[in-house]
């Protein structure tokens, strides 16, 4: 849930800094056979015999809402209560600080806004791409502000009002002042994020370029990582987006962010890019239109990781 807060624009994109937002957790349980989620069904019962340590069996009087399959158990001790089955979701908020990059305008070749989880506005590469930006930003912000990655919460890619947008936020509940640092105006007025972006896509004598490059004894980093590894962007804090991060779209994302009219490779002037280096001889003679628009999209790939968003 997004409360507006006070906006900064650069070119393209647009900083919403000192906004708060609520952050919702859902679980509606593991998906069934058709993709859909099963959520959880109980049924109130009662424990006749609860064993405590040192002392004799303890009757339980209250009901306790128990899952189906618990109440099926053969070793069941509980004796349900008629008519009280309930089917729900699980539900966690907390109230933070955010931090939202807007992207108002993108090259129209490019599918940069198809950011969403499902429906017509989803695209897993550029999903990928978005997702995998915001966790190398959120990174950067942290080395820069000399504090764990954990203080923040890389919120997922949404699209509001039709325009791409990610999203950072406090991990303390009510924030703990880390997003509106980033929003704040260097000398320049610009928002110190903008800063870490562009020293991000463009530094290579500071991370993350400099690890992403790296040639060392171990070899060529960039030529061994196709997606990403520990050695780049994965942590154990990103876990369950592994499957979907990859360095090189979410540098390419980025460059996005702050340079009015990037191709991310479609064009000669983007070439020298690192995340681009080689990409138009392998990777343009396979792009295709998509149906109905002038945008152009990869077929996937063999293998089982994101391909390009272009």
């Amino acid at each position: 849930m997004l409360h507006a807060g006070e906006i900064a624009d650069a070119g393209s994109l647009r900083v919403r800094r000192g906004a708060g937002v609520t952050i919702m957790q859902l679980n509606d349980g593991a998906d069934d056979d058709t993709g859909q989620p099963s959520r959880f069904t109980v049924r109130e019962a009662e424990d006749g015999y609860v064993r405590i340590p040192k002392t004799p069996h303890a009757v339980l009087q209250s009901d306790q809402a128990i899952d189906l399959d618990e109440l099926a158990a053969q070793t069941s001790c509980w004796t349900e209560v008629p008519n009280t089955e309930r089917t729900f979701g699980l539900i966690a908020k907390k109230e933070t600080d955010a931090l939202y990059l807007e992207l108002l305008g993108f090259e129209e070749r490019l599918t940069l806004d198809r950011v969403a989880r499902q429906g017509d506005f989803s695209h897993l590469p550029t999903r990928a791409a978005a997702i995998s930006a915001t966790q190398i930003l959120v990174q950067k912000a942290a080395l820069d502000l000399d504090i764990a990655s954990d203080e923040f919460e890389a919120l997922e890619p949404r699209l509001r009002d039709g325009k791409p947008m990610l999203q950072i936020a406090d991990s303390l509940i009510n924030g703990s002042g880390l997003c509106r640092r980033l929003g704040d105006d260097r000398s320049d007025g610009k928002p110190h994020i903008v800063h870490l972006i562009r020293e991000t896509v463009a530094d290579s004598t500071i991370w993350p370029l400099l690890d992403f490059l790296r040639v060392d004894g171990d070899g060529d980093h960039a030529a061994r990582c196709q997606t990403s590894c520990y050695r780049c962007i994965q942590r154990y804090g990103n876990r369950s987006y592994h499957g979907l991060l990859d360095w090189r779209l979410g540098l390419s994302y980025l460059w996005a962010l702050v340079t009015r009219g990037c191709s991310a490779g479609l064009e000669e002037k983007d070439q020298s890019f690192p995340e681009t280096t080689g990409w138009h001889e392998g990777r343009s003679p396979s792009a295709r239109p998509l149906p109905g628009c002038g945008r152009i999209r990869l077929p996937p790939r063999c293998t089982p990781r994101p391909s390009s968003p272009r």
